[in-house]
């Protein structure tokens, strides 16, 4: 079980940045969560995955949600990667 991955924040918000490069729009964010969440998924023995922050809070900006709970991106794009199905080991 992975029990905190992600951490991707996005560059406008304001508070700590998150873990890594920050991205600027929501298809660099799509990209980056789609790109871990399969390298994860490849993986035979994890059973299952959380992601780092679900809401923003205080000075971590790195949640798929504001403070104020409003999505940063489409949710049915974040539900759409989460439930493709993992692709066997090349």
């Amino acid at each position: 079980m992975i029990t905190e991955y992600g951490g991707i924040a996005f560059n406008h918000e304001s508070g700590w940045g998150g873990y890594g490069n920050q991205v600027e729009t929501e298809e660099e964010f799509l990209k980056r969560y789609q790109d871990i969440t399969d390298a994860i998924k490849s993986i035979p023995y994890i059973c299952g995955y959380c992601y780092t922050q679900t809401t923003d809070v205080q000075q971590e900006v790195n949640g798929l949600l504001r403070e104020d709970r409003t999505p940063k991106i489409a949710l049915e794009k974040i539900k759409s990667v989460n439930d493709a199905k993992r692709k066997p080991n090349t």
